[in-house]
């Protein structure tokens, strides 16, 4: 995970509530849910893709919205994803289009425009709508009463045009792209249209969002779908248990 912010309050940083989501305690725990978690800043970031290339040790990398792009990072996320990695970019106010355009534009899954939305207007904030759930990033909501998607409120946005191969897993209420995933190569590059912390949506304070980041970490890590296609035979009707990881 990059972390653009240097604080020593940990709350502060950009984020803080992916961190929190993917592993709570900080430690790798043997029977539970969580992932093993890297912090790095901007500037390692082409040495952490590097030598992260057709390892076990790193298969997702996250980005918040980054003021600048480090440079040499175009090729090395394009090696990464192509190996096999998992590639995740949210957008924010820092975001500049012309630059993620101009230099990952051979490899985003949809062309960044204008930033819209009012902090102001509440009246005018999204919500989510047309979810595809047979995607396994939305696995775990799939059982009646377990978490109401379209709840979080998001307040500001860019407008995305997506590529002929990309795949649009989620819109906001209007109809623009939320969720916009490619495949490259062996991996995923995806791009979540809305802040990694709380300037622009209220998601991260909701009770939905630590199980979509898991969702969304497993899927792009390359194991959501492997797990769904292990699913043992069943006939209509019978209850059966599904093991996401």
């Amino acid at each position: 995970v990059v972390e653009p912010r240097r604080s020593r309050k940990i709350f502060e940083e950009e984020t803080f509530f992916a961190i929190r989501a993917l592993n709570p305690t900080g430690r790798v725990q043997a029977g539970k849910v969580n992932f093993d978690v890297q912090k790095v800043a901007p500037e390692a970031l082409v040495q952490t893709l590097a030598g992260a290339r057709g390892s076990e040790a790193c298969r997702l990398v996250l980005l918040p919205g980054l003021a600048t792009l480090p440079d040499g990072c175009e090729k090395a996320a394009a090696n990464f994803v192509s190996a096999g990695g998992g590639l995740v970019f949210f957008l924010g106010e820092a975001v500049s289009a012309h630059e993620y355009n101009s230099r990952l534009g051979g490899m985003l899954p949809a062309v960044i425009e204008r930033v819209e939305g009012d902090l102001e207007r509440p009246e005018h904030y999204w919500h989510l709508q047309d979810l595809d759930r047979s995607c396994p990033i939305f696995a775990a909501f799939s059982e009646p009463n377990s978490g109401d998607l379209l709840l979080p409120e998001f307040k500001r946005r860019f407008a995305l045009r997506p590529g002929k191969s990309s795949r649009v897993l989620a819109r906001f209420s209007d109809g623009m792209p939320m969720l916009v995933t490619r495949n490259i190569g062996g991996g995923q590059v995806l791009i979540v249209n809305t802040s990694a912390d709380t300037s622009w949506t209220d998601w991260p304070k909701r009770k939905t969002f630590l199980p979509w980041m898991h969702g969304l970490a497993q899927f792009l890590a390359g194991e959501g779908e492997a797990s769904i296609r292990d699913v043992p035979p069943a006939t209509t009707g019978e209850h059966v248990d599904i093991d996401l990881g």
